[in-house]
């Protein structure tokens, strides 16, 4: 039993290693482009939609 709570703990922990990391890059990619929500000029509303 503690050798899966070691072992989940491990995961969980790598997982939250992996989700910072991503974090990260999104933000990276965010400031890139700008601002990240602003739409750019290539983006166009879909018809029939809001």
């Amino acid at each position: 039993l503690q050798r899966q709570q070691d072992e989940m703990a491990l995961r969980i922990t790598a997982q939250d290693l992996e989700i910072s990391q991503l974090k990260a890059r999104v933000k990276l990619l965010e400031d890139k482009e700008g601002g990240g929500n602003a739409q750019s000029g290539e983006d166009s509303p879909i018809k029939g939609r809001s």
